[in-house]
């Protein structure tokens, strides 16, 4: 049963990351709210296909980690902008995920 577990979880991980550049492919918007130790990597990875006019936002607590990464590794020309959502609380993870938390919400 954890060897179905772990398939389970890569065939996860390999579609998100598929949808994700099919995304940043097409979209001129991209928001990453991902926890944040996953952020940077993940808009790494779009960048590699985003256009120049894509902008790249996150929803993260917290920006040093963030942005000290990105304006290290970054292509030149790729928009990312270090965001935080005014909305939320000090519960974390997907048991705690509110479908209506930005709206009429400031971001």
């Amino acid at each position: 049963e954890k060897g179905n577990t772990v398939c389970k979880v890569r065939e996860l991980a390999e579609a998100q990351a598929i949808v994700l550049i099919v995304a940043a492919r097409e979209a001129s918007l991209v928001l990453f709210c991902t926890p944040v130790d996953r952020i940077a990597d993940d808009v790494l990875r779009a960048a590699r296909v985003a256009s120049a006019e894509t902008l790249l936002t996150d929803a993260g607590s917290v920006k040093e980690p963030i942005c000290s990464r990105l304006d290290r590794e970054l292509s030149q020309g790729i928009n990312f902008v270090g965001g935080h959502p005014l909305a939320g609380s000090e519960k974390q993870g997907f048991a705690h995920a509110l479908p209506d938390l930005f709206r009429d919400r400031v971001c």
